[in-house]
């Protein structure tokens, strides 16, 4: 058997041409780059191209060793695709999980919780396991059109999966114009390979049967199917979308339709990290590192958290600094980590131990408890109320890093324009330095660190009996362990800190995650500082922004338009200078029903459109990222730091559990304003969501009792509008039709009617050239043009020639047309110069020997044309 399989690769021919090769692959990579440029996930959908190359590679060898039985080839294909794709798998998982064993290993355990999730009806947000599958299909699609084209000889069955791959693709992707082009070139490839396959069969029945035929034939019909083709292609183009067109589908197929929407509900439910504008759970509730802004909304009602807590909260999963145009992405740690000094080969998130506890000391906050039990699992999300103190689990901050380096006057020092984990000593030392200097202990000058911390060692804290020596020493013990280097030194009876390496800026907290993934029943209990601000307070904090807050929380993509900063202004007009004012002026202006209205039954707005804009003025309707990416931009117009949120709105109380259920339907998207002293404040700008009721003026801040809740008027959430029991009001029959995509530009409007202009052509061209088949000249004629169209190929008469003469130099310079050439000169010689007209027979046998020399004199022109012979 393997000396025959060796044997067949020895004499390998591939009879059905390269050409249908070239078409296959055309096809096969114009569905892979439709699905990489729809960009379903962030990462890893490159691999997916040599998936669909090794796959093609794989069915043509395969196809072509015909004495090894057929299900030996389909098991050893699919080995190569299994370990080909995880082998690619392998280059995209994170490469802390160790070498590509233990990366395959850690493949299967995804796919097992996959399936358990999947089987339970929990949902799954695992983008990674996602891509797999994505791979796994490119591979079936590659391998199976290149097993039915090379050796079946099926091509519809290698056309038809590709075409329903490449309209799933399209129809569910959330912009859909980069995609044009690709299925102009699917369509183009599929109907060009359909008709040489054709052909194909034709020539296997002539050759079977004995016909002779004119090998041009098969360049005069590949010439005609690709101009037939390309019109199809362009009518593609130029066939105009209709709205009522799609209705009336939509109602005609409603009957039949009810499995398939069943089916996509699933897959939402089984990739909810993935986005769509078929509705299903958007990106944004993957809480992941970044999310696109979708259409249709439909989360489920499955549980996702239960949460032991005094009473509901939001709870935090992950923030946003970056506004795309469409979506969010943060830039924190990974960008803005230096990795230099002491800590070259760190992790730019910062590490927590188990009950270690985050440096923050933000005003107005008190510690509050929450047990967290995981029911669908979110990868390694920590959800808490914002700024957890300590966990249960150890932990990773995914925070800012700055390369620090300042020389702090300690009596004029704010602690809190430094990062958080110098201000503790900043502080100590300013103690430090008053009681120094009423004791009568400082000295002039002197440059002696120790020397400096030993005169502190006689400090004592205020109100406790420990050194403040003591203190600065441990805090500066802390700093070195992490390469930061701390210098003291006094000068003119002043004392002074330089410190210089690299800090983390606790404040900056983007997200939280576990070391290992929290999978379903795993609990976690985090202590954390909940807000306890008053409107006085916020509205005298005033605008003096750290420097990070001011580089980070500011910036605003291009697609914001003038017509949206305008309406900023005039929201705020009237409303008293300060941030505070500003906001509830703009969230209240979101909020009013006159202005917009709730809805999760939008349609995605034209593509290269300002998202923002675009909910602002035209579509007037949305849920809650829109209405809080709304009241970002709004406010970073005005200059007023803020930024995006995501996580879950508060839940509500299960008696039998004795806890809070917070289900996929509570995933809520919100703003944060930052504010100098306080830190990041939530807003709430989205209909049906009251958000945080603050005191007008400052409280006594009273830790929350741990204990079981009773539900009660004043402790029930508020109604979710994401809850299909909470009534959505309806939108006005104006906003409540699928927009029309933005008008063309005129570059494009020129290259259609430029198209459609060629396209024409094209066709008369066609025409012409077909009726020149069927019409009958004299003898003489077809020599004549015989002598123009060589003319125009390069190999014209020479003055000398006498017609037979010419035929044979033409016999000698155009092999493939030999033998024709010398009838056209005997019909020209007999009518020209013997008076014989050729009768009705003849001058049919001339018009087929025209024609078969045309097509020869027509594959040299171009090559004189380009100055090749």
């Amino acid at each position: 058997m393997i000396k025959r399989a060796i044997n067949s690769i020895a004499n390998w021919r591939l009879q059905e041409g390269s050409f249908s090769l070239l078409l296959l692959a055309l096809m096969l990579f114009s569905v892979t780059w439709s699905v990489q440029a729809a960009q379903w996930v962030p990462d890893g959908l490159w691999i997916l191209s040599p998936v669909t190359l090794v796959g093609m590679m794989s069915g043509l060898v395969l196809a072509k060793l015909h004495d090894v039985p057929r299900y030996l080839l389909h098991i050893l294909g699919t080995l190569i695709g299994i370990l080909f794709i995880f082998y690619q798998m392998s280059t995209i998982m994170d490469n802390s999980i160790g070498d590509w064993q233990d990366k395959a290993r850690e493949l299967l355990v995804r796919v097992q919780l996959w399936y358990t999730a999947a089987s339970s009806g929990q949902s799954s947000s695992d983008t990674i396991l996602f891509v797999f599958v994505l791979a796994a299909m490119t591979w079936l699609l590659a391998y199976t059109s290149a097993w039915f084209i090379f050796r079946s000889h099926w091509a519809w069955w290698a056309v038809a999966p590709n075409a329903v791959a490449i309209l799933v693709n399209i129809s569910y992707a959330l912009n859909t114009g980069s995609l044009t082009i690709y299925f102009l070139l699917f369509v183009f490839s599929a109907l060009l390979l359909l008709a040489r396959f054709n052909l194909f069969q034709h020539e296997q029945k002539w050759d079977r049967e004995r016909v002779n035929y004119s090998p041009t034939i098969i360049w005069r019909f590949l010439r005609s199917s690709a101009t037939f083709c390309l019109v199809i292609t362009l009518a593609f183009w130029f066939i105009p979308g209709s709205n009522g067109v799609n209705q009336g589908v939509a109602g005609w197929v409603s009957s039949w339709n009810q499995p398939w929407e069943a089916f996509n509900a699933n897959v939402s439910r089984w990739f909810a990290g993935v986005s769509s504008n078929r509705g299903g759970s958007y990106s944004y509730t993957n809480f992941g590192g970044s999310f696109t802004m979708g259409g249709k909304l439909n989360l489920s009602q499955n549980e996702a958290l239960i949460v032991h807590e005094a009473q509901p909260t939001y709870l935090w999963a992950h923030a946003y600094d970056q506004y795309t145009g469409g979506g969010w992405k943060s830039d924190s740690a990974a960008a803005s980590f230096k990795p230099e000094g002491a800590h070259a080969n760190r992790s730019s998130n910062l590490s927590l131990g188990k009950d270690e506890q985050m440096r923050n000391d933000d005003a107005l906050r008190t510690e509050m408890t929450q047990t967290i039990t995981v029911v669908a699992p979110h990868g390694k999300v920590v959800f808490a109320n914002y700024i957890p103190v300590s966990a249960t689990v150890p932990t990773l901050l995914d925070v800012s890093w700055v390369q620090a380096e300042e020389d702090v006057t300690i009596s004029v020092a704010d602690s809190r324009q430094h990062p958080v984990a110098v201000r503790n000593l900043i502080d100590l030392l300013k103690a430090g330095e008053s009681q120094m200097l009423t004791a009568g202990a400082m000295p002039n000058n002197l440059s002696d660190t120790n020397a400096i911390l030993s005169l502190l060692d006689n400090m004592r804290m205020q109100g406790a009996g420990n050194s403040i020596g003591q203190a600065i020493r441990h805090e500066i013990a802390t700093l070195q362990a992490d390469g930061v280097t701390i210098g003291l030194r006094v000068q003119n009876r002043a004392l002074f800190l330089h410190y210089s390496g690299e800090l983390a800026i606790q404040d900056d907290l983007m997200g939280v995650q576990t070391t290992q993934d929290l999978n379903t029943g795993d609990s976690y209990t985090v202590v954390v500082h909940a807000a306890v601000d008053d409107e006085t307070s916020l509205r005298n904090a005033g605008s003096n922004y750290p420097q990070w807050v001011t580089d980070r929380y500011l910036g605003l993509p291009n697609s914001v338009t003038e017509q949206t900063r305008r309406l900023a202004a005039q929201i705020v007009a009237g409303v008293p200078n300060d941030n505070y004012d500003k906001a509830k002026a703009i969230e209240a202006y979101l909020k009013d029903p006159v202005n917009y209205t709730y809805s999760t039954d939008i349609a995605l707005p034209p593509n290269n459109t300002d998202r923002v804009d675009y909910f602002l003025f035209t579509g007037k309707q949305g849920y809650c990222e829109d209405f809080s990416t709304a009241m970002v931009v709004l406010l970073r117009t005005l200059q007023i730091p803020t930024r995006e949120v995501v996580g879950y709105a508060p839940g509500a109380y299960d008696s039998t559990q004795g806890a809070y259920v917070y289900r996929e339907a509570n995933a809520h998207a919100w703003p944060e304003i930052y504010f100098p002293g306080y830190g990041w404040r939530q807003f709430e700008p989205t209909p049906g969501f009251s958000g945080q009721n603050r005191p007008a003026t400052p409280q006594t801040p009273t830790p929350v009792a741990q204990t079981s809740p009773t539900p009660s008027a004043a402790t029930s959430p508020t109604p979710n509008p994401h809850d299909p029991n909470v009534p959505t009001p309806v939108p006005p029959v104006a906003n409540s039709s699928t927009p029309q995509g933005p008008p063309d530009s005129p570059a494009t409007i020129a290259v259609k009617w430029g198209l459609l202009a060629v396209m024409l052509i094209a066709l008369l061209f066609a025409w012409l050239w077909s009726r020149e088949g069927k019409r009958l000249y004299e003898g003489s004629k077809y020599y004549e043009k015989l002598v123009r169209w060589a003319g125009w190929a390069g190999v014209g008469p020479a003055p000398h020639q006498t017609p037979y003469e010419y035929a044979e130099q033409l016999d000698q310079k155009l092999p493939g047309a030999r033998g024709l050439f010398r009838p056209l000169a005997s019909a020209y010689v007999r009518e020209r110069f013997g008076k014989q007209s050729a009768d009705q027979y003849e001058r049919e046998s001339l018009t087929r020997y025209w024609l078969a020399v045309r097509s020869a004199l027509a594959r040299r022109i171009p090559f004189r044309w380009l100055g090749r012979k």
